[in-house]
C-alpha cells in the first residue's frame, strides 16, 4: 500500500539572471529539480522526491523529518509549497 508524502520545497528563478527556475528541498541534501519555468519545476518536483525518498526506504533508511514550512519562510529565500508523492 502506498503512502503519501508532503514536503516542503522552496521555488525561485533567481539562478541564471532569472532564466532557470529552481525548487530545493531544505533539508534533503542533493534533492532539487531545475526546469525551463515555474510551472515545469512543480511538475518535476513530486517524482524527484519520491526518487530521493525511494533510496532511503529501499535501504531502510529513516526518512529525513520534513522542514517546517514557517521556519522556511522565515527565512525569506524564495516561494515555499507543498509537494507531495506517493511511495
Amino acid at each position: 500500500m502506498e503512502e503519501e508524502y508532503v514536503y516542503p520545497a522552496v521555488i525561485s528563478n533567481a539562478y541564471d539572471e532569472g532564466k532557470l527556475w529552481v525548487a530545493n528541498f531544505p533539508g534533503l541534501k542533493g534533492c532539487w529539480v531545475e526546469g525551463n519555468n515555474r510551472d515545469e519545476v512543480i511538475k518535476e518536483a513530486p517524482k524527484i522526491l519520491r526518487e530521493y525518498l525511494w533510496y532511503f526506504k529501499k535501504n531502510n533508511l529513516p526518512l529525513p523529518k520534513p522542514m517546517g514550512i514557517k521556519t522556511i519562510e522565515r527565512a525569506g529565500i524564495g516561494e515555499v509549497i507543498e509537494i507531495k508523492c506517493k511511495l
